[in-house]
């Protein structure tokens, strides 16, 4: 291999590392901040949700990454607003949802959340309370980013994306280190 191209392949080694790095680092700390946040990754008071399903389209697309501001004053919402929220299906199951605020139904002191997606024809069965609101939608979405996101967070995107470049990447500086030291030998 030539001078020029050893450099070049080395440049861009270590330009892909530092990446990974940085974007582990940033992945660790969300995680670290979830067990702090009903197990919701944050970071600096903003979370990330993967978009799954096409009940907001029009506004937010299946497979947009979103961003959302955590929610302090979950009593004082508008309607308009779109939020994520803890939520439980017919079987039973407990997921996060991002539907838009409809209705604000005061009682007293208590107060709860009418949704519906932008895409659905009927309000979501169930009222939101406060205490089940994560996060205000910020309006920052990243078309296809939660596809990427969501194949990485399963095993197999995390060892094909994270541990295998990292592997690779430690077997060439393994490799160059003994190439350094072969030569260093001959020149002895």
């Amino acid at each position: 291999m030539s001078s020029k191209l050893q450099k070049l392949v080395s440049t861009v080694s270590n330009i892909v590392i530092v990446i990974i790095i940085l974007f582990a680092a940033i992945v660790s700390l969300m995680a670290v901040n979830a067990k702090n946040n009903d197990n919701i990754p944050s970071l600096f008071g903003y979370t990330t949700f993967s978009i799954q399903t096409d009940s907001m389209e029009g506004t937010i697309y299946p497979g947009d990454l979103i961003v959302g501001k955590v929610v302090e004053d979950k009593d004082n919402l508008e309607e308009g607003m779109i939020i994520s929220f803890h939520t439980v299906n017919d079987d039973g199951e407990y997921f996060i949802n991002t539907h838009t605020i409809i209705t604000v139904n005061r009682n007293g002191s208590y107060v709860s959340y009418e949704t519906q997606g932008d895409n659905e024809e009927y309000p979501d069965k169930r009222l939101v309370a406060p205490g089940d609101i994560i996060s205000v939608y910020t309006g920052v979405r990243i078309p296809l980013l939660g596809y990427v996101i969501t194949f990485l967070s399963g095993k197999v995107g995390f060892f094909i994306c994270i541990v295998l470049p990292v592997l690779l990447y430690t077997i060439w500086q393994v490799y160059k280190f003994v190439i350094i030291l072969m030569n260093n030998q001959k020149v002895k």
